[in-house]
């Protein structure tokens, strides 16, 4: 069974090394309840996946949040900025929006969580998997369990029988989810992991053109790590 809590453990360590990065919170929660587990294979009606299973079983849910050090001198700065061509390095983040965030809930503010998400979307039904859907009931699916901040999270899309189910892109805060690129919860720590939880790097990986859904976006930490690790961390030639 994946470490997880031991692979995010090191990789607060590995940030707060970084002589440019200040760790701003980093908080693991206690394991989640066995009957919090019960419950969560009963309202999908299938056993968890061994990503869900392992990770909720080490802990129910934490938070990760670290910011680039606002002291930086514009020498260093811009040495940073040189090197992080894929993602704008922000300095003096606003509270509400940081750049680097890993922000996942607990079972019982994710996924057992009752209710529905607010949407724009106006369509009668939509259509995911094949599966035809009344907009009211896809949005009761629709479980937030990744909140990077007002605009935009990541959610679970319950599926009856499926114990792994999707995780799609919403934006818009947090209503809209056309043109999300789908993915796993296996996949998707895997993600944040190699990303260090920077927030632009789930547009840029997830978000796609608006009314068009692309295929599920599936890896293992080996690709992830070679595919998008962030420039501002690869190692030096």
């Amino acid at each position: 069974m994946a470490d997880y809590l031991k692979r995010f453990d090191k990789l607060a360590k590995d940030l707060a090394a970084q002589d440019y990065i200040e760790i701003v919170e980093y908080r693991p929660r206690p394991p989640a309840r066995k009957l919090a587990l019960k419950a969560v294979e009963e309202k999908l009606g299938a056993a968890l996946s061994e990503p869900l299973r392992a990770f909720y079983e080490q802990t129910n849910g934490l938070k990760l949040h670290w910011t680039i050090k606002a002291n930086l001198s514009p020498t260093e700065t811009n040495k940073l900025r040189k090197k992080s061509t894929d993602y704008y390095v922000v300095i003096a983040e606003y509270i509400a929006d940081p750049f680097a965030i890993i922000n996942l809930l607990s079972l019982e503010d994710s996924i057992l969580k009752e209710g529905k998400i607010s949407a724009k979307q106006t369509e009668p039904a939509i259509t995911f998997n094949n599966i035809r859907y009344s907009a009211s009931d896809f949005r009761k699916r629709l479980k937030p369990f990744d909140v990077m901040n007002v605009d935009v999270c990541m959610a679970f899309l319950l599926e009856k029988g499926n114990g792994n189910p999707p995780v799609l892109f919403l934006h818009d805060a947090c209503s809209d989810w056309t043109g999300s690129r789908p993915t796993d919860f296996g996949s998707y720590l895997e993600m944040l992991l190699a990303t260090r939880g920077i927030v632009e790097a789930r547009e840029k990986i997830f978000a796609v053109e608006p009314k068009r859904t692309a295929e599920p976006l599936i890896g293992d930490e080996k690709f992830w790590q070679h595919t998008y690790t962030p420039k501002m961390f690869a190692r030096s030639n």
